[in-house]
């Protein structure tokens, strides 16, 4: 009984879709339920169909109602208005049919719900593996996550061409072909279902989430970028966050939290423990607090990869970087040394100007005193003049 209790219900397909038949939960991740099907009439024909709900439950529904006040019909639209944003990313995604790293999309469907506000959007996708599976299945090595970077960072160089920003990058969005490939899913779903109802409702992972989306600041292309390199970051860092003790077998909350403030901070990051000072380069390069300092596109970061994967990759040199202590102790030394400075100043100049002074004093005494000297010559002399005149006169 208690078996029969656990397992998951699964849903049927509209009828649009009556040839599949789902058979299996695959996974629920944050913005909806995959499932894996396969066509009633051909076994071997499969694929995963994900299940995103607008709203995604009752509690967001009731929330819904309440902003709109009420009004069923209003916050109806508001959920079909999203829904079609969505279809709107989904059939841009179509386009990308030919890079391989980017999951197939292969059929979409937009469906009311029954007795409901809200819109259920169907997604039928190209079947894979989960990377959380293909990481218990094999050791990853770090040629491995190299491979992984690169795969990622050529389907992030597709997207944002066509426009499209990913904003929650992160293993569970990660597939593995059976050749070995991984591919990026999940593509547009981030964007438009966090537009949905209020801030309560907007789910996110944070261990891979930008500065700037995570202090809602105006997002960019350098989010996936940041989101990739975090990714990289995990994965050659014993699976760990930024700032937490990586011999630490048991991770708790608030070891969570602290490395969360830490690198929110823009504390400049640790070096991954297991990476390649050239592949910790780049990491950390992906993962600048600094949007100057990251890497502007996929396409720079996926370039120093493949140089990295033909050992051609090199450190550049660079000024090293201060803590937020030692600016702060830098600051306080110059500020200490400007007033010192200052202070000094004033006394040399007052010293320079007594000097002036002095040297004024002494060339007036001194003047006084050539004059004396001269006054005296010229009365020795008169003297000498008058002795010698009585002499003259004496012998006369």
């Amino acid at each position: 009984m208690l078996s029969q209790l656990s397992t998951p219900i699964i849903p049927t397909l509209p009828e649009q879709w009556s040839d599949w038949e789902l058979t299996e939960l695959i996974g629920a991740g944050t913005y909806g339920t995959v499932y894996k099907a396969q066509k009633k009439n051909d076994p071997n024909c499969v694929s995963a169909i994900k299940i995103i709900n607008f709203p995604a439950n009752e509690n967001e529904a009731n929330i819904l109602l309440r902003e709109h006040r009420g009004d069923i019909l209003s916050a109806s639209n508001y959920c079909s208005q999203l829904a079609e944003e969505f279809q709107r990313e989904a059939e841009i995604l179509h386009t990308l049919a030919d890079c391989e790293n980017v999951v197939a999309y292969q059929d979409f469907l937009m469906m009311p719900q029954e007795q409901q506000i809200g819109q259920t959007v169907y997604i039928q996708m190209e079947y894979l593996n989960s990377f959380s599976q293909y990481c218990v299945d094999n050791e990853l090595q770090e040629s491995d996550v190299i491979r992984l970077g690169v795969d990622i960072c050529t389907a992030l160089s597709a997207c944002h061409k066509k426009g499209i920003i990913h904003r929650d990058i992160k293993p569970d969005n990660i597939m593995v072909s059976k050749d070995g490939k991984f591919k990026l899913g999940d593509f547009g779903v981030a964007k438009t279902v966090s537009k949905t109802l209020s801030s309560l409702s907007i789910k996110g992972t944070f261990s891979y989430m930008a500065p700037e989306v995570y202090f809602g600041q105006r997002t960019n292309k350098q989010a996936d970028i940041y989101s990739v390199g975090m990714m990289l970051y995990r994965l050659m860092n014993n699976n760990h966050d930024p700032f937490i003790d990586t011999d630490k077998k048991i991770v708790y909350h608030k070891d969570k939290e602290y490395a969360m403030q830490q690198r929110m901070s823009g504390e400049p990051l640790p070096f991954p423990v297991t990476a390649s000072p050239e592949f910790g380069d780049i990491i950390l390069k992906a993962c600048a607090f600094d949007r100057k300092k990251r890497y502007k596109t996929a396409d720079e970061f996926l370039s120093d990869l493949k140089k990295l994967q033909q050992n051609k990759y090199c450190i550049k040199k660079k000024r090293r970087q201060l803590t937020k202590f030692q600016k702060r102790l830098v600051y306080c030394i110059m500020s200490v040394a400007v007033i010192l400075g200052a202070a000094l100043g004033v006394n040399q100049a007052v010293e320079f100007y007594n000097t002036i002074d002095k040297g004024k004093l002494r060339r007036i005494r001194g003047l006084d005193a050539l004059q004396g000297w001269q006054a005296c010559n010229r009365r020795n002399r008169r003297n000498r003049s008058n002795r010698t005149a009585e002499r003259i006169h004496f012998f006369h």
